[in-house]
């Protein structure tokens, strides 16, 4: 297995597994606005579940956001809108409305469904008939299990509660097949390796690896929401690695691919650790970090040039602002240099240049 960082492991001695059923037994604890919708459903004979990364991370003891628990449900966006007094349509072409909790947080509804056609950059689908057939069209086995509050059981019918407990990341079904489906469950996988510390399943890996070329058919904009995923999380040089040892880093990065190597990639967790948290409070700290890998070495004129620096960024769907905001910092040869990211005070002095300091 290739090995992203140590697992986090949870035992529970209350916990048993089903017989041969995937469903398990668990406690986990819903928010009370999603309960309700759940039963507002359940109680218009519609079965409902909770899925995702929110069952996931409740199974981790990481108890998820709000806006995060997503629910699937045997109604179609027509039913839904007949069960609730308002939705916002967030993609009906998917099955997926936007409803108003209790709390005023607007949650994600999605018609069970499956792939009928591919073509590596998002499926076309179709409305299923179970919630088996849902969870088999989803990227990873951690992330294909579904929790139904009211009658309190998990449903996991690949073994994702069990490779969660042993660290495992692996694809659903065929690996090969789930990336051809959509490019991005490469950079995704990656981004859960490196940010939940799971090692990737050999077959998982090389399906991932043989894919990597996949990701140029990617929309830029996909790539830089999935890119600012990983560096607004913790430790994202982990997922960064990851990106390197697989081709990925290349194809995202084009000629820009950080010339330092492993210090690049290791100077965004500098940064983090040298004062992000006081940045400029419009100024996301996905972009900080981002900033501090492209200017890596400038400072020691080895680094990446300005006008290679805006085009990539502004190929990626960057903003005018959080260009010129880099470029500005490299016209000043603000960059990086090697013994400043090995110095914490250096470190902070060099964020507090940039501009986003406190």
């Amino acid at each position: 297995m290739l090995a992203a960082g140590p697992p986090h492991h949870r035992r529970d001695s209350q916990r048993q597994r089903g017989s041969g059923t995937g469903r398990v037994s668990v406690r986990i604890e819903v928010p009370g606005p999603v309960r309700e919708l759940v039963e507002q459903l359940e109680d218009a004979e519609f079965e409902t579940w909770t899925v995702g990364g929110a069952v996931r991370d409740a199974l981790r003891g990481k108890p998820a956001e709000r806006e995060d628990w997503d629910l699937a449900t045997r109604a179609t966006p027509e039913q839904m809108r007949r069960v609730f007094r308002r939705t916002i349509p967030l993609g009906p072409e998917y099955g997926t409305l936007g409803v108003f909790g209790s709390d005023g947080v607007l949650y994600e509804v999605t018609t069970f469904r499956h792939d009928v056609v591919t073509y590596g950059r998002k499926a076309v689908v179709a409305f299923a008939e179970s919630l088996d057939e849902d969870l088999s069209r989803r990227d990873f086995t951690v992330n294909a299990m579904a929790w139904h509050p009211r009658r309190e059981v998990l449903h996991d019918p690949h073994g994702g509660e069990r490779d969660l407990q042993a660290g495992i990341l692996r694809a659903v079904g065929d690996p090969a097949e789930r990336f051809r489906e959509d490019y991005l469950r490469v950079l995704r996988g990656l981004r859960f390796a490196g940010s939940l510390g799971l090692e990737i399943e050999p077959g998982t890996w090389s399906g991932m690896t043989a894919a990597v070329p996949g990701l140029d058919r990617l929309s830029r904009e996909r790539i830089r929401e999935e890119l600012m995923k990983v560096l607004s999380g913790r430790e994202p040089s982990r997922t960064l690695r990851l990106y390197r040892r697989c081709g990925a880093l290349d194809r995202v990065f084009g000629e820009m691919a950080p010339v330092a190597g492993r210090g690049a990639l290791a100077t965004v967790d500098a940064v983090a650790e040298g004062g992000v948290a006081g940045a400029a409070e419009d100024t996301p700290v996905g972009v900080v970090r981002l900033a501090a890998l492209l200017l890596f070495g400038a400072g020691d004129g080895n680094g990446n040039g300005p006008a290679a620096v805006a085009e990539l960024l502004v190929g990626l769907r960057f903003s005018r602002d959080e260009v010129e905001r880099v470029t500005e910092a490299m016209s000043g040869g603000l960059g990086p240099t090697v013994e400043q990211m090995a110095d914490p005070v250096a470190r902070r002095r060099w964020v507090a240049g940039t501009g986003w300091g406190g």
